[in-house]
Protein backbone atom coordinates (compact mmCIF):
# COMPACT_ATOMS: atom_id res chain seq x y z
CA UNK A 1 0.00 0.00 0.00
CA UNK A 2 1.11 3.57 -0.87
CA UNK A 3 1.69 5.91 2.06
CA UNK A 4 0.84 9.53 1.49
CA UNK A 5 4.86 10.50 2.27
CA UNK A 6 5.32 8.32 -1.20
CA UNK A 7 3.21 10.17 -3.42
CA UNK A 8 4.06 13.76 -4.69
CA UNK A 9 1.51 16.35 -3.11
CA UNK A 10 1.02 17.31 -7.15
CA UNK A 11 -1.96 14.19 -7.05
CA UNK A 12 -3.39 15.21 -3.90
CA UNK A 13 -3.54 18.91 -4.26
CA UNK A 14 -3.38 19.88 -7.80
CA UNK A 15 -0.97 23.37 -8.04
CA UNK A 16 -2.98 26.25 -8.82
CA UNK A 17 0.34 28.70 -9.71
CA UNK A 18 0.14 31.19 -12.65
CA UNK A 19 3.94 30.68 -13.34
CA UNK A 20 5.56 27.49 -13.69
CA UNK A 21 8.37 26.09 -16.33
CA UNK A 22 8.42 21.91 -17.44
CA UNK A 23 12.18 20.83 -18.03
CA UNK A 24 12.52 17.96 -20.10
CA UNK A 25 15.32 16.08 -19.01
CA UNK A 26 17.37 12.82 -20.27
CA UNK A 27 19.99 10.69 -18.40
CA UNK A 28 22.98 9.84 -20.08
CA UNK A 29 23.60 6.28 -17.66
CA UNK A 30 21.29 4.91 -14.95
CA UNK A 31 23.80 6.39 -11.97
CA UNK A 32 23.77 9.56 -12.92
CA UNK A 33 19.32 9.51 -13.00
CA UNK A 34 19.54 7.56 -9.63
CA UNK A 35 22.16 10.24 -8.03
CA UNK A 36 20.18 13.06 -9.97
CA UNK A 37 16.43 11.54 -8.41
CA UNK A 38 18.58 10.98 -4.93
CA UNK A 39 18.84 14.48 -4.26
CA UNK A 40 15.72 15.91 -6.16
CA UNK A 41 13.58 13.76 -3.89
CA UNK A 42 14.16 16.00 -1.18
CA UNK A 43 12.87 18.90 -2.74
CA UNK A 44 9.42 17.26 -3.84
CA UNK A 45 6.44 17.74 -1.71
CA UNK A 46 4.28 14.67 -0.71
CA UNK A 47 0.78 14.16 -0.55
CA UNK A 48 1.40 14.58 3.34
CA UNK A 49 2.58 17.86 3.09
CA UNK A 50 0.33 18.77 0.62
CA UNK A 51 -2.35 17.89 2.57
CA UNK A 52 -0.91 19.44 6.39
CA UNK A 53 -0.96 22.62 3.94
CA UNK A 54 -4.45 22.98 2.37
CA UNK A 55 -5.72 21.97 5.81
CA UNK A 56 -4.13 24.83 7.29
CA UNK A 57 -4.64 27.41 4.65
CA UNK A 58 -1.70 27.08 3.63
CA UNK A 59 0.09 27.14 0.15
CA UNK A 60 3.36 25.52 -1.09
CA UNK A 61 5.61 27.84 -2.18
CA UNK A 62 7.48 26.92 -5.77
CA UNK A 63 6.87 23.80 -5.34
CA UNK A 64 8.83 21.20 -7.96
CA UNK A 65 7.45 17.34 -8.96
CA UNK A 66 9.09 15.31 -11.27
CA UNK A 67 7.64 12.67 -13.85
CA UNK A 68 8.90 10.09 -15.32
CA UNK A 69 8.40 8.35 -18.93
CA UNK A 70 8.70 4.19 -19.42
CA UNK A 71 12.16 4.88 -20.87
CA UNK A 72 12.57 7.19 -18.36
CA UNK A 73 12.31 4.46 -16.00
CA UNK A 74 13.80 2.15 -18.08
CA UNK A 75 17.02 4.60 -18.39
CA UNK A 76 17.20 4.22 -14.11
CA UNK A 77 17.45 0.46 -14.21
CA UNK A 78 13.82 -0.41 -13.88
CA UNK A 79 13.40 -3.80 -15.81
CA UNK A 80 11.19 -4.27 -18.41
CA UNK A 81 8.69 -7.27 -16.51
CA UNK A 82 7.93 -4.12 -14.21
CA UNK A 83 7.48 -1.41 -16.60
CA UNK A 84 5.14 -3.54 -18.47
CA UNK A 85 3.43 -3.76 -15.29
CA UNK A 86 2.15 -0.06 -16.13
CA UNK A 87 -0.87 1.23 -18.22
CA UNK A 88 -0.50 0.35 -21.44
CA UNK A 89 -0.95 4.31 -22.85
CA UNK A 90 1.88 4.85 -20.38
CA UNK A 91 4.53 2.00 -21.91
CA UNK A 92 3.71 3.09 -25.69
CA UNK A 93 4.40 6.87 -24.95
CA UNK A 94 2.73 9.89 -26.40
CA UNK A 95 4.30 9.93 -29.64
CA UNK A 96 3.30 6.36 -30.20
CA UNK A 97 -0.29 7.68 -29.36
CA UNK A 98 -0.12 11.07 -31.15
CA UNK A 99 -3.23 10.57 -33.39
CA UNK A 100 -5.59 9.63 -30.82
CA UNK A 101 -4.25 12.84 -29.05
CA UNK A 102 -4.91 14.96 -31.41
CA UNK A 103 -1.04 16.06 -31.72
CA UNK A 104 -1.24 15.82 -35.81
CA UNK A 105 -0.42 17.72 -38.81
CA UNK A 106 1.66 20.75 -36.74
CA UNK A 107 1.07 19.58 -33.85
CA UNK A 108 2.91 16.31 -34.48
CA UNK A 109 5.39 14.83 -33.02
CA UNK A 110 7.61 15.04 -35.61
CA UNK A 111 7.41 19.05 -35.02
CA UNK A 112 8.09 19.37 -31.12
CA UNK A 113 11.29 20.81 -29.74
CA UNK A 114 13.92 19.59 -28.48
CA UNK A 115 14.45 15.89 -28.75
CA UNK A 116 10.63 15.17 -26.71
CA UNK A 117 9.35 12.73 -29.00
CA UNK A 118 11.91 10.50 -28.80
CA UNK A 119 13.08 7.77 -27.07
CA UNK A 120 16.08 10.19 -25.21
CA UNK A 121 13.15 11.74 -22.74
CA UNK A 122 12.91 9.84 -19.55
CA UNK A 123 11.39 12.55 -17.10
CA UNK A 124 9.97 15.95 -16.83
CA UNK A 125 10.53 18.40 -14.07
CA UNK A 126 7.38 20.49 -13.15
CA UNK A 127 8.32 23.62 -11.23
CA UNK A 128 5.58 26.23 -10.47
CA UNK A 129 5.60 30.00 -8.69
CA UNK A 130 3.32 32.23 -7.25
CA UNK A 131 5.16 35.31 -9.17
CA UNK A 132 7.45 35.82 -11.82
CA UNK A 133 10.63 36.84 -9.10
CA UNK A 134 10.04 33.16 -7.55
CA UNK A 135 9.60 31.51 -11.07
CA UNK A 136 13.08 33.22 -11.56
CA UNK A 137 14.23 32.55 -8.17
CA UNK A 138 13.71 28.93 -8.65
CA UNK A 139 14.74 27.97 -11.88
CA UNK A 140 18.01 29.89 -11.15
CA UNK A 141 18.11 27.26 -8.66
CA UNK A 142 17.24 24.46 -10.80
CA UNK A 143 19.84 25.18 -13.43
CA UNK A 144 22.11 25.27 -10.63
CA UNK A 145 21.17 21.67 -9.49
CA UNK A 146 21.18 20.41 -12.83
CA UNK A 147 25.03 21.58 -13.58
CA UNK A 148 25.30 19.91 -10.67
CA UNK A 149 24.50 16.80 -12.13
CA UNK A 150 26.58 15.45 -15.04
CA UNK A 151 24.74 12.55 -17.38
CA UNK A 152 21.43 14.93 -16.49
CA UNK A 153 20.85 16.56 -20.05
CA UNK A 154 18.16 19.01 -20.31
CA UNK A 155 16.85 18.58 -23.85
CA UNK A 156 14.18 21.65 -23.85
CA UNK A 157 11.61 23.35 -21.78
CA UNK A 158 8.11 24.62 -21.68
CA UNK A 159 7.66 28.31 -20.13
CA UNK A 160 4.07 28.57 -18.35
CA UNK A 161 1.96 31.78 -17.29
CA UNK A 162 -2.12 31.64 -16.72
CA UNK A 163 -3.75 33.94 -18.92
CA UNK A 164 -5.09 37.17 -17.66
CA UNK A 165 -8.57 36.13 -17.82
CA UNK A 166 -9.41 39.92 -16.43
CA UNK A 167 -8.86 41.23 -20.18
CA UNK A 168 -11.33 40.89 -23.06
Amino acid sequence: MLELEDIQALFIAPPRYPFGRYTFVSFDSADAGRAWLAQLVNQIPSARVGLDAHASGQVLTSPVYVAFTANGLRALGVDDASVSTFAEEFVAGMPARAEILGDTGPNSPEHWDGDVASDRLHAAVLLFASDADALTQRLAELEAFLAAHPGVTVLSFIDLAAADMSRP
